[in-house]
């Protein structure tokens, strides 16, 4: 129900984020991402049909980046060496894109 109410609001859609501060664009992206993965699991685990489909998204996802990185204004890019804490969830998504 969660995943059909994002696509209602328009949250898989780029249209959605043109008039959003990029630190809000971010957090509802990471929010419909978060959904769609849940979206995959459940489906393929109770065998029905996606709720989301991948034709409909036109958004980017989210942002590598800490959260601490993400202001109003821009992303202020990353000086430490070790991965943000966005790289495994990222990796998951292009895992859930699959199946």
């Amino acid at each position: 129900m969660a995943a059909r109410m994002a696509t209602g609001m328009g949250l898989h859609t780029v249209e959605q984020y043109k008039s959003l501060t990029v630190d809000l664009a971010e957090h509802q992206k990471r929010l419909f991402f978060c959904l769609y993965m849940m979206d995959r699991v459940v489906s393929l685990a109770l065998g029905r049909p996606f709720a989301i489909q991948d034709d409909d998204i036109t958004v980017e996802p989210f942002a590598d980046v800490d959260d601490e990185n993400i202001q109003p204004d821009g992303i202020i890019p990353s000086t430490k060496l070790e991965p943000s804490t966005m790289a495994i969830p990222l990796h998951i998504l292009a895992l859930r894109t699959i199946a």
